[in-house]
């Protein structure tokens, strides 16, 4: 776990860099938890989503996205950002890993519409990671916004 958290935390320094390097950057985290599930789960995995964005000129944006999670040995089968509050299980906008083998972190970008990147702002866009214990969803945090 040391090692998945050394990795995440470097991803998380480069996005943070890339950040302040550009005016138009935005850095958002979720800190994904079972108990932020639809209904709430009690399972000890855990998990941390950071996005990189940046809004192009028509309000649409492209996001930069790394995801871990740790601390449950049942197999990850899937990860998404998914569009809702953090009390609805909406649908998913955008696939990070939905087949073959998880690698941790999944690093991947996101292509938000205009009224999706408003959403993301609004703090409607949440992280989520799949198992096959729970195929709704094991872990989830809605994306805050930190700079």
């Amino acid at each position: 776990m040391k090692k998945h958290l050394a990795v995440l935390m470097a991803g998380l320094a480069v996005l943070l860099f890339a950040a302040t390097a550009s005016a138009q950057s935005s850095v958002f985290v979720g800190n994904m938890l079972p108990g932020n599930e639809i209904p709430p789960l009690d399972t000890g995995m855990g998990g941390l989503c950071v996005a990189s964005v940046v809004v192009n000129d028509d309000g649409s944006s492209t996001a930069l996205v790394i995801m871990s999670a740790y601390g449950n040995d049942t197999r990850i089968t899937a990860s998404h950002i998914h569009i809702g509050a953090a009390d609805v299980a909406g649908p998913v906008i955008c696939p990070l890993f939905t087949t073959g083998e998880w690698t941790n972190p999944v690093i991947g970008t996101c292509e938000f519409s205009v009224d999706q990147t408003t959403e993301l702002f609004n703090g409607n866009l949440y992280c989520n990671v799949h198992t096959m214990a729970h195929g709704g969803g094991e872990i989830r945090d809605q994306l805050n916004f930190v700079q």
